[in-house]
């Protein structure tokens, strides 16, 4: 905790200089329990993971279409110390990840919703469940605000997040904690703020889109070996069905150092002005590395310590940095073993139905639910 807290003040006074009137600071104690599941089981995980988080979060401005799109939630960034209950072993840890929360019930005394995250964790020691210093970090769980006054608020977090290394070093054990969080949550800022009043946002520009991307990681398969580079060609064809989300098949070309593999996959894009929420699932009609091992067929029973599988999930974000250029950042997974992180930039073609639109060019570049509300 003595470590943790200084870092924490820093950030919060950094945060302070460039605050307006929808911009809010959270400090709040944290304490989370490790599940004990798998190597954990053999780590001393019974004591309590105590620590604190603070949390910097800009309400909704009412100014752009996604806000109306998606309910104007409210974007926020939290940045989390805890000892995970025996530092001793485990050792201290350290995540930083952006996150979004949609309140379901605000009223002038209480105010109720659901948190979502992804970031990086940082710990300070390695051990038997965990061979890396760095982690994908994923944080999930409802979230309470007991308003004071307009200003100040009792905020109160109950929630879960996992950390997992995305196989780059072994062993690699997904860490699974179950947390709750108290504190006090203050919106800085002189002049005052109101939430958005609710009103019809414009439809998304485009009809559908096509979506092309290159990608690589790293995968570690046995703890005598160092990392190996894995890559992915990834295709889609997507069809907006509302305003935030759209949906398409999707093809997925990988390369492994033991081989070739080929998957079709159902996509599933979420829009949130630049930035998209990817989930695929998908399945391999063609799998090299399987075939090396053994295993053959459509549908084959496999060993989980041989093989991946052949059902795959791939989930991610894609983030527009100019014109139809993305970058993006996915995981895959299977049904029992993580397969990579891999970081990739793409090109998206959208057709819009606007008059006088064509595919790509400059009159995409204020689609996707960018532009400002009127």
């Amino acid at each position: 905790m003595k470590r943790i807290l200084p870092i924490l003040l820093f950030f919060c006074v950094i945060f302070s200089l460039t605050a307006q009137n929808n911009h809010v600071v959270k400090v709040k104690f944290y304490g989370g329990y490790i599940i004990p599941a798998n190597v954990y089981k053999n780590l001393n995980t019974k004591g309590p993971a105590l620590g604190a988080e603070l949390n910097y979060e800009i309400l909704p401005s009412g100014r752009y279409s996604w806000e109306k799109h998606w309910g104007y939630p409210t974007l926020g960034v939290g940045i989390l110390g805890t000892d995970l209950g025996n530092p001793q072993v485990l050792g201290m840890m350290l995540a930083v990840y952006p996150y979004v929360n949609w309140n379901f019930v605000r009223t002038d005394a209480i105010e109720f919703g659901l948190k979502t995250g992804m970031g990086a964790a940082f710990f300070s020691k390695t051990h038997a469940a965990n061979g890396g210093y760095v982690a994908a970090y994923l944080s999930a769980g409802l979230n309470f605000q007991f308003n004071i006054n307009k200003n100040a608020a009792i905020a109160l977090d109950l929630g879960y997040n996992a950390t997992n290394n995305g196989e780059i070093y072994l062993p690699n054990s997904t860490m699974n904690m179950v947390y709750g969080a108290l504190g006090f949550r203050y919106r800085m800022g002189s002049s005052s703020y109101s939430y958005p009043r609710i009103s019809r946002a414009d439809n998304l520009p485009y009809k559908f889109m096509i979506n092309a991307s290159v990608g690589a990681g790293f995968r570690n398969d046995k703890r005598d070996k160092l990392p190996e580079v894995q890559s992915n060609v990834h295709a889609d064809i997507i069809w907006k069905t509302t305003n935030c989300y759209a949906v398409g098949p999707a093809i997925d070309l990988g390369f492994t150092p033991n081989g070739m593999r080929l998957g079709v996959a159902l996509a599933n894009a979420f829009t949130m002005g630049r930035v998209t929420g990817l989930i695929d699932a998908g399945y391999y009609v063609y799998d090299k590395v399987a075939q090396n091992n053994g295993f053959k067929g459509f549908w084959y029973k496999f060993d989980p310590n041989e093989t991946d599988g052949p059902l795959y999930l791939r989930a991610g974000l894609r983030v527009r940095i100019f014109d139809n250029i993305f970058a993006q950042v996915t995981g895959k997974t299977h049904l029992y073993r993580f397969d990579y992180i891999e970081f990739g930039i793409g090109y998206s073609i959208p057709y819009s139905t606007a008059r006088g639109s064509r595919f790509g060019g400059r009159t995409s570049r204020y689609g996707y639910g960018y532009s400002r509300a009127r």
